[in-house]
């Protein structure tokens, strides 16, 4: 069919074979787009694209449940023991730690468990570092009297001497300081590893020349102790029996530091005066030398004053 046959067809007949000729897709309008599939494509304008090529298949979830059990399994579990060692070292940390009261809570279980003297001692030793006498008292006497052939009797006999002269009872401090030196002459102490025998003999010879230090600073000049120690006691009506117990002790303390420190006050005032005398001397020396000058610089004045006269009347005759 040729161009002129077209032209002698109808405008109806015309649309309708274009219509069948060109399909409305090949006249549509196209765009380019992006697909995740494909790539970039031409598709029509305003079409929704058809999903080609490969389709990545839908996973179907599956909810899995899993019941969860609690059983519950009876076990023998052995579980060691603390021993009376162990209660003990962690006592000894907080002892040198100084936290008493802690230390006590474990030397207290040690001692339980094992009724170790050792563990009591330690207990004692707590007690004496805060100062409570009575406890410390009843801890070591105990352990003398209990325990005397024990690694710590010694230890605990000798912290009782101590305390005896502390507490001014020097005739009690004798008596256990000599059972010391007697009983346990190759004894070391627990704390600190010092013998004994040695700082017991120190302590009796100490105590010996502090009363007879006392008596003589009062004007009693007899060499023998316990002669002196009457002489005391008959003096200040004390009870006479040359002992320097807890009372004649205290009373003697008392009176020589009473006349210590009248002494002291008195070279005090010595001093004083003698400081003011000192004081006063170096003044009029002071003057002394100042008038010396003064009277050589007058003098020296005079002898010049004298020659310009002589000279003088010489010229004038």
């Amino acid at each position: 069919m040729t161009s002129n046959h077209f032209a002698a067809l109808p405008l109806c007949h015309l649309v309708i074979l274009s219509i069948l000729i060109f399909p409305p897709s090949l006249l549509a309008k196209k765009v380019l787009i992006f697909d995740e599939k494909q790539g970039i494509i031409w598709v029509e304008e305003g079409k929704k694209q058809d999903p080609k090529g490969f389709e990545i298949p839908e996973i179907k979830k599956k909810t899995v449940i899993v019941e969860e059990k609690t059983i519950r399994v009876r076990e023998h579990i052995k579980i060691k023991p603390v021993s009376a060692e162990e209660y003990r070292q962690t006592g000894e940390k907080f002892y040198f730690n100084q936290d008493y009261v802690e230390a006590i809570k474990y030397f207290q279980k040690a001692w339980d468990n094992k009724r170790d003297p050792v563990d009591y001692f330690w207990i004692g030793a707590c007690y004496r570092k805060q100062d409570k006498e009575a406890e410390v008292s009843r801890i070591f006497n105990e352990l003398v009297e209990k325990f005397p052939t024990s690694e710590v009797a010694d230890d605990a006999l000798f912290y009782l001497a101590v305390a005896a002269q502390k507490n001014n009872d020097y005739e009690h401090a004798f008596d256990l300081y000599r059972q010391v030196v007697e009983m346990y002459p190759n004894g070391t102490s627990l704390i600190g590893k010092f013998y004994f025998r040695d700082e017991a003999k120190n302590q009796l010879r100490a105590m010996k020349v502090d009363i007879m230090s006392r008596l003589k600073l009062l004007g009693y000049s007899d060499n023998n102790t316990v002669d002196l120690i009457k002489a005391f006691q008959t003096a200040n009506k004390l009870s006479v029996t040359g002992k320097p117990d807890q009372t004649t002790l205290e009373t003697l303390i008392r009176m020589s530091d009473s006349n210590e420190n009248k002494m002291r006050s008195k070279i005090k005032k010595t001093e004083s005066l003698y400081d003011r005398t000192v004081i006063y001397l170096s003044l009029v020396s002071f003057l002394l030398l100042l008038n010396v000058f003064w009277g050589m610089r007058n003098l020296r004045a005079i002898r010049d004053e004298t020659q310009r006269l002589s000279l003088f009347d010489g010229e004038s005759r």
